[in-house]
């Protein structure tokens, strides 16, 4: 029975959600059956893991029901059907509990259809002031803004047939604005899969909405926020171009956020991150990680870059390199000090000893890199990878050629056993093994220099590549 829709549905509820379910099923406005509710009562002493004999099928039929075995199998299905349909009801509920604007919506319905013109006249201009005084001008804003002059149509009390023009007009114009914007947004999330997958894609209206958008909605934000999505996401401009969209996106994005719903500001922030992290690997200077740093820092202070109030580790991780590398030592550090208390507890020891450890090697404190990374257990894979590659890197570093050695040979074997890598990843770890051996030996056997930098750019799958090119041009 644990792998029941109840059980399942029960282990994605919060300790909050168990509480109230338990209320609500003990209101006879939901539930007039004590025995789905002595059901629930005994599934909920499991919870959460839900994983105890006590569970199979044929002890709680005996236990909730005590009949013969038959009878009992067949009322715990039918009562466990019911729990189901009323676990569906109570999240229901629990939704529209947190969601003003669809209880008024549901209120003006509910006073239309019993015929309340008073009520309905009161209720629907309450609505509208609301809707209208947000100030978050956002996409949802605009779908409200439709849908409040829509049901404004249907407000049969007090628009004649031939006064409904004005009403009408806006609400197409509502719905354009709603229209425009999500187009636009989804146009960009098609673009950037049509440029990942090779996919050839067709969008119509896009350039007739981009038109429309030009002559009559140039001093709306939000519209003109997903305009200038909609430029970026064509690869037909020039580096120097996309670059300057990509300037004035950030821009608007820094400057007008609050347009945006969540998902929208998340969604942005991949965006221009991605865009800085392919043009690090494209032209490998400082303005692209200063960038890269420069949003890093405005979605952390935003709290943008948060997932339910938690930083994803390898971000985090990341973060305090590109900060290192922009120059921003000082902020990397306050960082992990800062922010570590955002990470999963599960992860924080290992990625702020990790962190730790890196913030020293990229300022040259080997032995501190060293002693931090003494102790340090990781249970996935990459992050024993980036534990690894530091070790050699700072025997690399500091000249110990015998350890470096022995360090590559234990990696490599690491390496080849490790069933969880991608076959890619293998094969770009081993890479980076062999050419850190390469640029050790070169310094013995002079012929190994020959064509090493060109190897090293020219090579596709290979990890670690800024720092071999900066080991091998040391060898020249």
């Amino acid at each position: 029975m644990q792998n029941s829709k109840v059980i399942n549905l029960l282990k994605g509820f919060t300790k909050e959600d168990i509480k109230r379910f338990g209320r609500y099923l003990e209101s006879p406005l939901h539930n007039k059956d004590e025995k789905v509710v002595n059901l629930f009562n005994y599934l909920k002493k499991y919870y959460p893991s839900f994983d105890h004999k006590n569970l199979e099928k044929e002890v709680v039929a005996q236990k909730v029901y005590g009949e013969f075995k038959n009878k009992a199998f067949n009322r715990l299905s039918y009562f466990l059907s019911m729990l189901y349909k009323l676990m569906e009801d109570y999240l229901i509920w629990q939704e529209l509990q947190e969601q003003k604007a669809e209880q008024d919506f549901l209120l003006l319905s509910a006073f239309r259809r019993r015929g309340k013109k008073e009520f309905y006249e009161k209720s629907i201009e309450k609505t509208k002031k609301e809707i209208h005084e947000r100030s978050q001008k956002d996409v949802k804003y605009y779908f409200d803004a439709f849908r409040i002059a829509d049901e404004s149509l249907k407000e049969v009390y007090t628009v004649q047939i031939g006064d409904g023009g004005p009403i009408l007009g806006q609400a197409m114009k509502q719905l354009d604005l709603f229209y425009f914007s999500v187009k636009l947004r989804y146009y960009q999330g098609l673009m950037t899969w049509k440029n990942i997958t090779s996919t050839d894609v067709r969008v119509p209206l896009v350039k007739e909405v981009v038109e429309e958008i030009k002559v009559n909605y140039a001093e709306n934000k939000l519209i003109k926020f997903y305009e200038q999505l909609y430029y970026f996401s064509d690869t037909k401009w020039s580096s120097e171009d996309r670059r300057t969209i990509y300037l004035k996106i950030k821009a608007m994005f820094f400057e007008d956020r609050s347009i945006l719903t969540q998902d929208e500001k998340t969604e942005v922030m991949v965006l221009l991150t991605n865009y800085c992290i392919d043009q690090r690997k494209i032209n490998p200077n400082l303005f692209y990680t200063e960038e890269l740093a420069e949003l890093y820092q405005f979605g952390i202070e935003t709290k943008i870059l948060f997932v339910e109030g938690e930083l994803f580790p390898i971000n985090f991780y990341n973060m305090v390199v590109i900060f290192c590398e922009a120059n921003k030592n000082e902020w990397a550090w306050e960082f992990i000090d800062q922010y570590q208390i955002y990470l999963p507890d599960e992860f924080r020891t290992g990625i702020v000893g990790l962190s730790k450890a890196t913030w020293h090697c990229l300022n040259n404190n080997y032995n501190d890199t060293l002693e931090l990374l003494q102790g340090l257990v990781f249970e996935h894979y990459y992050y024993n990878i980036l534990y690894r590659y530091l070790i050699a890197r700072c025997f690399a570093e500091m000249n110990e050629e015998e350890a470096l050695f022995n360090q590559l040979e234990s990696f490599e074997k690491y390496v080849r056993r490790n069933k969880q890598m991608t076959e890619h990843m293998q094969r770009s770890l081993i890479n980076y093994i062999s050419f850190t051996r390469r640029i050790l030996k070169s310094n013995y056997e002079s012929d190994l220099k020959v064509g090493l930098v060109d190897d090293i750019k020219n090579t596709p799958a290979l990890m670690f590549r800024k720092w071999l090119l900066k080991m091998a041009s040391h060898t020249h």
